[in-house]
């Protein structure tokens, strides 16, 4: 299965998680053939019904192949990250509620769960207008040669060179926040993964390899 056929079922799952809501969230791939050149979501439809077939071609500058087409809004945000990161051939850009939430309260993220421990720690990227070439230039900025980034009052990107684990990603990210925001309403201490075990999360290619 090429990359652009996982578009429906990591769209769909994102959707049914609360990561993508009918208009907002998106993701993209690198195209195989031409690295200077991604696939992103389109502007509008139904984030749960989206195929392989409704992503837009478009170039590093977030200009369309087709001039009709209507690529995301937050094309820009992609298109600076392949830019910069030859490495990265897919973006997965959410909008969790939890993630917010820890990203407006000025919380980091700790090693409550595999994931989060291998992304260690995600910069905080101040607010700015979606869309804007601001915030991709200050996203790609604080990215850097990481994998996560949070978009305060905004969302979270997570960058890396497979779309299953960039959704994965996503969905762990999230849940890590909510563990760590729930522990702090109810004044507990979450038990983290020790020093140790996560300089060895951290070492591998993926958190799962």
């Amino acid at each position: 299965m090429g990359k652009r056929d996982l578009v429906q079922t990591v769209s769909r799952d994102l959707w049914h998680r609360g990561l993508f809501s009918i208009l907002w969230g998106n993701l993209s791939v690198r195209d195989v053939d031409d690295g200077n050149r991604i696939w992103v979501s389109p502007s509008g439809p139904h984030k749960r019904k989206l195929s392989r077939d409704d992503l837009v071609a478009v170039n590093l500058d977030g200009q369309p192949d087709d001039p009709a087409a209507r690529p995301s809004s937050e094309r820009l945000l992609h298109c600076e990250i392949y830019r910069r990161r030859a490495d990265v051939t897919a973006i997965v850009h959410s909008h969790g509620n939890w993630s917010n939430l820890l990203a407006g309260l000025g919380l980091r993220v700790e090693p409550v769960n595999t994931e989060a421990a291998w992304l260690g720690d995600i910069p905080v990227v101040p607010y700015r207008s979606p869309g804007s070439p601001t915030l991709a230039t200050d996203a790609a900025d604080a990215l850097g040669d990481g994998h996560a980034v949070f978009l305060q009052n905004h969302g979270m990107a997570i960058a890396t060179n497979d779309l299953v684990l960039a959704a994965g990603l996503s969905l762990q990210l999230e849940n890590a926040c909510r563990m760590i925001v729930t522990a702090r309403q109810m004044q507990m201490d979450l038990a983290l993964i020790d020093e140790a075990e996560t300089e060895r999360i951290r070492s591998r290619p993926t958190p799962y390899a």
